[in-house]
């Protein structure tokens, strides 16, 4: 038999729209990447990216590539961050599509140089910092090292490093804190090395409405469910 809902989510895009602009306005000078990773958590990723777009976003951000694709093909061409490393079979379509890859672990990052090579194909990098969540990203004490590898390659471009927060919606704020910091020492230590990063990143939803990367130099903010 064939399953039927017969209840439905009605979204009010007028009311995405005030709430994306509101928050584009909270965080001042950094730009907003709207999170749709989920079809924007259920609520419909074309729709959400393009009037997320249209209200003060300037970004995308997926945690899929497949998502990514989907925003392309419905003619969405806005820079589009991947959020994590993805197989290496899935490098060739990251690159085509021009989505901005995450990257962090040596082999990922030859690999990903490797069909970039073969594409002829400029890609953008962004690179993960674990800076205590302990998930996914390169140790703060690497960061250095794995930098140079990506600006090294004629075929990639580093254009931003970035963390995420494991306590951003806590009342005690002193791990994130201790995050920020040894974040930020990372992204002055990669400077340091003559290594130039466009685009800084710390904040989530909660940690940008409570401005916890405050002193970080962020660029960016990746909101999601606070849209």
């Amino acid at each position: 038999m064939t399953a039927q809902r017969w209840a439905w989510a009605q979204i009010d895009l007028g009311a995405l729209r005030h709430n994306v602009a509101t928050l584009a306005t909270h965080i001042g000078s950094q730009q907003l990447w709207a999170v749709v990773k989920a079809d924007a958590y259920g609520h419909g990723a074309n729709e959400c990216a393009r009037v997320a777009l249209q209200s003060g976003a300037q970004g995308l951000c997926v945690a899929l590539v497949s998502e990514g694709i989907a925003l392309r093909q419905a003619g969405i061409n806005a820079p589009i961050l991947v959020m994590s490393e993805q197989p290496a079979e899935q490098h060739r379509d990251m690159i085509s599509y021009g989505l901005i890859a995450t990257l962090y672990n040596e082999t990922t990052i030859a690999q990903f140089a490797n069909t970039a090579n073969e594409l002829e194909i400029m890609a953008a990098v962004h690179m993960k910092v674990d800076s205590g969540m302990h998930r996914v990203g390169v140790s703060p004490e690497d960061a250095v090292k794995v930098a140079k590898l990506v600006a090294e390659s004629p075929w990639l471009s580093l254009e931003g490093m970035f963390t995420h927060l494991a306590t951003a919606d806590v009342a005690d704020t002193q791990f994130a804190q201790q995050q920020v910091s040894a974040f930020s020492r990372s992204v002055e230590q990669v400077r340091a090395s003559g290594i130039e990063v466009r685009h800084v990143h710390v904040s989530n939803s909660a940690s940008a409405i409570r401005k916890l990367d405050a002193g970080a130099g962020c660029t960016m903010a990746r909101i999601g469910i606070a849209m």
